[in-house]
């Protein structure tokens, strides 16, 4: 957990903004988002603020207007993918899918970005929008107030528990060495159960046929 810290420590400079960059225009980016661990990427700048290395208002700012630049590439991108699935042949399932969520999206768009910033489907939902040729200045609004909040409360979040990781560093480095060794076991163990469930599966005998 040391290293950690002094990991930490060493990050400043113009670094951390770029990477925060990085992050928040990867956000709305598919399928990037929904695999990159933004929300660990926004706490470290609270970390990181909270021990003056950099300004949490200009890291909130430089991270807002990433996601604005991240929102209207996936935006954009949304009508070539419309084209595209309008391509396809008329019996496949993308089709309808396509025009179900393009439905849904023009009635309640601005909801669905606010909220689903805080979901891994926030990448796809620009895409949508822009398939579903929203009006961009309001998707565009409610994706920025979504991304606010969002990245706020992560950044937020991360300049509270900034001075315990410091403080404690030996205690938070026991509970995530005890937390990843029961995440391991119980995959372990769960995979071990499966073939032992397959086999009794496989060893009931098939209902007998009164008819016969």
């Amino acid at each position: 957990m040391d290293s950690i810290t002094t990991f930490i420590d060493g990050l400043n400079g113009w670094f951390p903004y770029a990477v925060f960059a990085l992050v928040g225009v990867a956000a709305f980016i598919a399928p990037i988002g929904a695999l990159l661990p933004c929300e660990v990427f926004f706490a470290v700048a609270g970390i990181l603020a909270s021990q003056g290395q950099i300004s949490a208002p200009l890291a909130f700012v430089v991270v807002l207007a990433s996601t604005a630049l991240g929102l209207s590439l996936s935006f954009l991108g949304g009508a070539p993918v419309h084209r595209w699935i309008q391509g396809r042949p008329p019996t496949s399932k993308l089709r309808p899918a396509l025009g179900k969520s393009e439905e849904m999206l023009r009635r309640r768009g601005p909801l669905a970005m606010i909220i689903g910033c805080w979901m891994p489907l926030r990448c796809v939902l620009p895409l949508l929008m822009g398939s579903a040729r929203y009006s961009y200045p309001r998707f565009l609004a409610a994706g920025l107030i979504g991304a606010a909040v969002w990245t706020g409360a992560c950044i937020g979040g991360g300049y509270a528990i900034g001075p315990a990781i410091t403080q404690y560093t030996n205690v938070i480095a026991i509970v995530l060495t005890v937390a990843l060794v029961i995440v391991v076991v119980t995959k372990r163990l769960r995979a071990r159960n499966r073939p032992a469930k397959a086999a009794d599966d496989d060893a009931v005998p098939p209902p007998l046929n009164p008819a016969g």
